[in-house]
């Protein structure tokens, strides 16, 4: 398997260089973005989106200079688990438990009262999912 398959790379351009990360802006487009009637349809869009590489070697880019930035895709899935699939498991299952006790509206409340802590726990733990879901930075050559 090659390196373009099994990684998920987006080109963007060097914005701001710190000690051990690179902040690197990207254009995200959606898949519609290229058609010749984006302009009279409206529904592809277009977002400019940062993204924090750290690295150790941060010194030897410039600031304006063209990289390419990738993950992995098992790491992009990853991801996608643990910030939609899984919350929306837990309020989902939380859900039917809570309706067998309670009525809809209270069951409802309880369910999104439960994406408080599990939120909050990604936040305590961002430093281990930000060493476990790093970007890499090259160059474009």
């Amino acid at each position: 398997m090659n390196f373009q398959s099994s990684h998920i790379c987006h080109s963007g351009i060097v914005e701001r260089i710190s000690d051990n990360f690179v902040d690197v802006s990207i254009v995200s487009e959606s898949a519609c973005s290229g058609c010749h009637a984006q302009s009279v349809c409206n529904v592809g869009d277009m977002e400019e989106k940062s993204i924090r590489v750290f690295t150790s070697k941060s010194w030897t880019y410039s600031r304006g200079e063209t990289v390419s930035v990738s993950i992995s895709q098992q790491k992009g899935f990853e991801a996608l688990f643990y910030g939609y699939l899984l919350p929306f498991l837990v309020v989902f299952i939380s859900l039917l438990i809570f309706l067998q006790f309670t009525t809809e509206l209270y069951a409802g409340v309880y369910s999104l009262m439960l994406l408080i802590p599990y939120y909050l726990l990604l936040y305590v733990n961002k430093q281990i999912m930000r060493s476990r879901f790093s970007f890499q930075i090259e160059r474009i050559k």
